[in-house]
């Protein structure tokens, strides 16, 4: 569970980083020769190589499953070849994970009881005592030489997740708002408008005809975040700054919460502005959970998109051929790579079937859930503002 746990951490959770790019050109191929033992191989367009030893592959699998059960040597399999062509799309981009995410990771994996507090039998050093004799022995445990090779399998995990930020389809937008609740009476509630264009005007200047807005680059979009901490009526703002979780076009996190419908529709309004500009503030809105003002923060790619490029990049190197990589890159997904598998991997064990026990007669239970009859109104869902 363990090891399960620390896989889902890295491969889907981790921090982004970003850097700046480069293209480079395509020399002519000249394969090198691989080790005898490679069950896979990865030819790049500069004629480089890399293999995957059946050695790596068992080492993976313990990793991802445990030595008591190693995890089916395809998907492993799979993952790695993804994740050497994500490496080297990397390079070719110029992004590597900053030092700075690197050990706060680190200190993540060394501070969790779920990963090296499960595996470490000793105690965790306290503050200011040495971590490293602690962290190389969670290492170990996990398959990894020491400390080092550890650190640096997190660090190309969260390069691969900047590759990802940086090239797949994104699908979410990320805001903050500053919400003035729902009122009972209009006077309060126009009292709650007024505050709230005010604030706007703070933030972009004044704003013109409502019929015909002119675009403001809101010079002043840095204060939000203060201004969301002092004024936002939302609960726990004056510590989130009205930071929201990322959504998509149909309103959805991925963890599938839904958002308002007029909100979304505003917030995805501001793209855009957000695009040209960098800067994309709303003017006060309405919704069921009363004003809002919206500062857009990013375009994200969703876990879905990260996990689809992913797929492709794979799909692509394996359906690819050698000739290929002499022909420029086309298309949304890259060839980065030719892949070749070299060695048949095992079968799964088969699973034993049992034939199924016919039950007795038993009574049928009375349906619990009352379907509403035609014409009555279903409970609204709840929705986040």
């Amino acid at each position: 569970m363990a090891r399960r746990y620390l896989w889902y951490s890295l491969a889907l959770a981790l921090l982004l980083a970003g850097c700046t790019s480069t293209q480079g050109g395509i020399p002519a191929l000249n394969p090198t020769a691989g080790p005898e033992n490679a069950v896979a191989q990865i030819t790049y367009r500069d004629g480089t190589t890399d293999f995957i030893t059946q050695q790596t592959l068992e080492q993976f699998q313990r990793l991802f499953g445990g030595p008591e059960q190693p995890a089916p040597a395809g998907p492993v399999l799979e993952e790695l070849l993804t994740r050497q062509l994500l490496l080297r799309q990397a390079r070719s981009l110029d992004i590597v994970a900053e030092p700075r995410e690197v050990e706060r990771f680190v200190e993540n994996v060394l501070n969790n009881p779920q990963v090296c507090g499960s595996q470490v039998q000793q105690e965790p050093p306290g503050p200011g005592e040495d971590t490293r004799a602690y962290f190389d022995a969670c290492a170990q445990a996990f398959g990894f030489a020491d400390g080092i090779a550890f650190r640096n399998f997190l660090a190309e995990q969260l390069t691969i997740n900047a590759v990802l930020e940086r090239v797949a389809d994104k699908d979410q937008i990320k805001a903050a708002h500053i919400l003035w609740t729902k009122k009972e009476s209009q006077e309060e509630a126009d009292a709650d408008y007024l505050e709230a264009l005010d604030t706007y005007e703070r933030l972009c200047g004044t704003h013109g005809p409502v019929t015909q807005p002119e675009p403001l680059r809101c010079e002043k979009a840095d204060q939000f975040t203060d201004l969301a901490k002092q004024l936002s009526q939302e609960p726990g703002a004056n510590e989130s700054g009205g930071e929201l979780p990322p959504f998509n076009r149909e309103g959805l996190t991925d963890q599938g919460q839904p958002f308002d419908t007029t909100f979304v529709s505003e917030t995805w309004a501001l793209e855009d502005t957000f695009r040209d500009q960098g800067v994309a503030i709303s003017r006060p809105f309405e919704t069921q959970f009363g004003w809002h003002i919206v500062n857009v923060q990013d375009l994200v790619a969703s876990e879905q998109a990260r996990q689809q490029y992913r797929e492709a990049v794979l799909q692509r190197a394996r359906e690819a051929s050698i000739a290929d990589l002499q022909q420029p890159n086309q298309g949304s997904v890259p060839l980065i790579g030719v892949v070749e598998i070299l060695q048949p991997l095992p079968s799964p064990p088969a699973v034993p079937t049992i034939e199924p026990i016919a039950p007795e007669d038993v009574a049928t239970p009375e349906v619990t859930s009352v379907v509403p009859a035609e014409g009555t109104a279903e409970p609204e869902a709840t929705t986040t503002p």
